[in-house]
């Protein structure tokens, strides 16, 4: 089923882009960087429960008055910023969709192999341990419940 524009716009907080080949996508990456992030993905799961396919994909919509009220609680600077962004989100009860996008990665990594997978594993380690302690502004209006997370 096919949703407009409109409607989207109407039931979703967030909607998330995903490297992931489905739905005639096309996604270009080394084998390297695949496993990679489907490792950082298990991890970050395995921490958050997020239940999202890519959650480092840049590609993020968010509606304004949810997003507006946990600028001044991010602290993230790098990697996990798309983690502890999504990680408030859905504490907040944001309704999420994550779609498959074409995607193809052009080089130029700054990624240091090993070194940087340490890193980032440690990350989530770390901000699972300062989330939990974090207080987020509560939202204006209450978001109507329905299916937190949903992949088309």
């Amino acid at each position: 089923m096919a949703l407009s524009a409109s409607e989207m716009a109407q039931n979703l907080d967030v909607l998330a882009g995903s490297r992931i080949l489905m739905a005639g996508r096309r996604v270009v990456r080394s084998l390297h960087r695949h496993l990679q992030g489907r490792i950082f993905a298990t991890l970050t799961d395995a921490n958050f429960k997020l239940h999202f396919y890519d959650t480092q994909c840049g590609v993020k919509f968010v509606r304004a008055d949810i997003l507006r009220p946990l600028l001044d609680v991010l602290q993230e600077q790098r990697w996990l910023l798309d983690v502890e962004l999504l990680v408030m989100l859905k504490r907040q009860g944001a309704r999420f969709l994550e779609v498959p996008i074409d995607w193809e990665d052009f080089g130029g990594s700054k990624v240091i192999p090993g070194l940087d997978a340490a890193r980032m594993f440690w990350g989530l380690l770390q901000l699972r341990r300062r989330l939990e302690h974090v207080s987020l502004p509560t939202h204006r209006d209450a978001l109507p419940e329905g299916e937190p997370h949903a992949q088309r």
